[in-house]
């Protein structure tokens, strides 16, 4: 099984727990898992641009997704 097929998996069984079982539940842990993918990208692949060399294309990238998870949470938050 490949490391992706084994996440998917434990991603299908985390979907499933009562913590994210929920509109709020899966906002939190798509914010979660984006976060987690930008960070990585900023401290641990940094492209060298930006005042602290740790902004480049994918960075700028990952952080669209970032904010759209954050205002997709907001949304599920407000209704």
């Amino acid at each position: 099984m490949s490391k992706l097929q084994a996440l998917t998996e434990s991603l299908n069984e985390t979907l499933k727990s009562a913590e994210f079982d929920s509109p709020q539940g899966r906002a939190d842990l798509i914010e979660h898992c984006v976060e987690t993918i930008y960070k990585f990208v900023k401290f641990e692949r940094p492209e060298g641009e930006g005042l602290d060399g740790r902004d480049g294309p994918e960075r700028q990238a990952i952080a669209e997704l970032v904010d759209a998870a954050k205002n997709y949470k907001f949304d599920v938050l407000s209704n």
